[in-house]
């Protein structure tokens, strides 16, 4: 029996459209109607970035663009989008390796990969239970997995090739980690899907992006040949990475061939990144301990936004390669830099010891121009953006001071009993029930957003709103909780001490009252 679907002409990748429809497009659709589309949004953030990175591949296969002068003679387009023809052309001559069934070469995957047993398909799924993996989100069991149609499958199989976790052996070897693991991919998002894809689609030029090996080409998944399931390779340059096989699967469609559904696959290591994995260009990195750097990482306790200097500023030692573009452009006169944008991080949790998955998470913030326009500038901005966040972990600290008075306390009532000793075990304990830094960074992240904006035009009125909210915020998240602890004339006095010393850190941390925001 014999399957079709394929990508170029059958719609599988989810959009939003400007009037909040939500519409399945074909990759011919997409490119041509691009200007037309608010975003690529699928319900999991991991399968939004992963088809980002793969549209992002195509264009750079067809524009480069080589130099900032190529991606004005795009952007200036008075169609606003690409040259439709020649997109299309491309993609018309690349049809069979977007072929989700070919026989030979099915897309992203390994057309003789077999093994002794299949996997069902909710392997593929971060939030199903598979094999030793947790259900996070549902209760989706590997006795009883969905049988996926053929879009829904081609969207989790560019995911799965992305955001893939190593751990376990596969019939072609030990699982490694796919190369966007560990990490957070930043994407910058425009008014429309045509801008959010040029905000990102950095000069490409396959000399010197990621040094090639002689005698290689740097080509995309769908123009190589087949994959050799747990060989070790270079990568090729930047199309490669941005298509990697981190895995060797091979969908088994069934039932109808003209609506074919997936309910089982084969599952194996695919290619592994010999020696030290490129810079990706998407993926923000930080100093570490040893002099280096490495990859910024989602924390389960820690928002993202929390990282906003790491994330969005140009200058750090190794920055997302599309904030220089928009630092050039602006240069250039092609940005007008009172303009801004969003920036969207996405990135997943996972525990080291055992490549359980704790979580994954998408975060927007706001990016003024003014932060790229002009290197000075941008460094003083973010210098003070620093300051500032640097008076939110002040206030996260005197929420702490004041969370261990009023655990000893609470545990210790009398002067003698303190005296005689405090187990630090037990306090440590007390405090860790309750919930007043979650509420306090929830709160806080409200107020981030104006101060981003108004930092670029009222710097003082900025700070001191700023230090207002951290003041309030700190309050309001301390009087949320012992609402429920002052029960008793010993509980009220211990709040009533450690509301002081709450009161004393923050006058001590932060000087003056400051304003408080109105953020409804």
């Amino acid at each position: 029996m014999s399957y079709s679907f394929n990508l170029v002409d059958e719609p599988w990748i989810p959009c939003t459209m400007f009037d909040g429809r939500s519409l399945d497009l074909s990759l011919k659709e997409l490119l041509a109607q691009a200007s037309e589309v608010r975003e690529i949004r699928a319900s999991s953030p991991l399968v939004t970035v992963a088809l980002h990175r793969l549209v992002l591949a195509i264009l750079h296969c067809n524009f480069g663009p080589a130099g900032i002068e190529d991606w004005l003679a795009i952007w200036n387009n008075s169609a606003g989008i690409w040259d439709v023809p020649r997109v299309h052309g491309y993609l018309n001559r690349h049809r069979e390796g977007f072929e989700l069934f070919h026989p030979t070469r099915p897309f992203y995957q390994v057309a003789d990969l077999a093994g002794t047993r299949t996997s069902p398909v909710a392997r593929l799924y971060h939030e199903l239970s598979s094999g030793n993996n947790a259900t996070l989100f549902n209760h989706s069991l590997d006795g009883a997995p969905a049988s996926l149609g053929a879009a829904e499958a081609a969207r989790m199989l560019v995911t799965q090739q992305a955001f893939a976790v190593g751990g376990g052996k596969s019939p072609t070897g030990y699982l490694k980690d796919a190369p966007l693991i560990r990490g957070v991919v930043v994407l910058l998002t425009g008014n429309n899907l045509f801008e959010t894809l040029m905000l990102n689609l950095i000069e490409y030029n396959p000399e010197y992006d990621v040094p090639i090996p002689a005698g290689r080409n740097d080509l995309p998944a769908w123009e190589r040949g087949p994959i050799d399931p747990g060989a070790t390779r270079v990568v090729d340059g930047y199309l490669d990475l941005l298509t990697w096989q981190s895995r060797a699967i091979r969908l088994l469609p069934e039932g109808d061939p003209g609506d074919p559904g997936v309910s089982k696959l084969y599952y194996a290591q695919g290619e592994s990144m010999r020696g030290d994995p490129p810079d990706d260009p998407q993926l923000p990195m930080v100093d570490d301990s040893d002099g280096g750097y490495k990859r910024l990482r989602l924390r389960r306790d820690r928002a993202l936004w929390r990282d906003s200097t790491a994330l969005m500023n140009r200058n750090a030692p190794k920055p997302v390669r599309a904030l220089n573009l928009v630092a050039q452009l602006i240069a250039y006169h092609g940005l007008d830099a009172s303009a801004d944008c969003r920036l969207s991080a996405f990135g997943l949790a996972v525990r080291e010891r055992d490549a359980k998955i704790l979580l994954w998470r998408e975060e927007a913030l706001p990016l003024p121009f003014r932060y790229l326009q002009d290197q000075q500038e941008g460094a003083q901005l973010f210098d003070l953006l620093a300051g500032e966040l640097q008076k939110a972990e002040d206030g996260s600290s005197a929420i702490n001071r004041a969370l261990y008075t009023l655990a000893v306390h609470l545990l210790y009532p009398s002067d003698d009993s303190r005296a005689r000793g405090v187990d630090r075990k037990r306090v440590r304990a007390l405090i860790a029930e309750f919930e007043t830094g979650r509420i306090y960074w929830s709160r806080l992240e409200l107020h981030f957003d104006r101060l981003v904006r108004d930092l670029v035009v009222d710097r003082e009125g900025a700070r001191r709103h700023w230090t207002g909210a951290v003041r309030s915020e700190a309050r309001t998240a301390f009087d949320m909780t012992v609402r429920g602890v002052e029960r008793s004339a010993r509980s009220l006095k211990a709040t009533t001490r450690a509301r002081a010393a709450l009161n004393g850190e923050l006058a001590q941390r932060l000087g003056g009252e400051g304003v408080v925001w109105n953020v409804g």
